[in-house]
């Protein structure tokens, strides 16, 4: 989801094309047309500058995992999920455990435990 700044899309494309590459099936929504396809999705990647606590109402009321690269919208409350690097490199996974439960969403206990859980 970006919020239709030319900057903020191309950054969405870099995202949309990251994923395809992993093979995985991703689209590009512009924040303003959401509402109608919610619905569509399971997870939400939300990029800097959209508008945080209106993706927060729909994807606790559709039940919609939220994710974002910025970890301090996990830190903060702000989406469930976020993967970036540690300072090695490595892939690191953080976790909003309060954020996660609104939007009726839960991870193995496997998945907790390689992960940095806020509470």
């Amino acid at each position: 989801v970006y919020n239709g700044a030319n900057e903020e899309k191309s950054s969405a494309e870099e995202m949309r094309d990251a994923l395809a590459s992993a093979k995985m099936s991703s689209s590009l929504v512009e924040e303003k047309s959401l509402g109608a396809s919610a619905s569509d999705f399971d997870a939400l990647y939300l990029m800097d500058g959209v508008n945080i606590p209106e993706i927060q109402r729909l994807a606790e009321s559709k039940k919609i995992l939220t994710a974002a690269s910025n970890t301090t919208f996990v830190e903060d409350g702000l989406v469930s999920l976020v993967v970036s690097n540690d300072e090695q490199g490595r892939p690191k996974i953080f976790i909003n455990q309060t954020r996660l439960e609104k939007e009726g969403k839960a991870f193995s206990d496997a998945v907790l435990k390689l992960s940095s859980v806020i509470e």
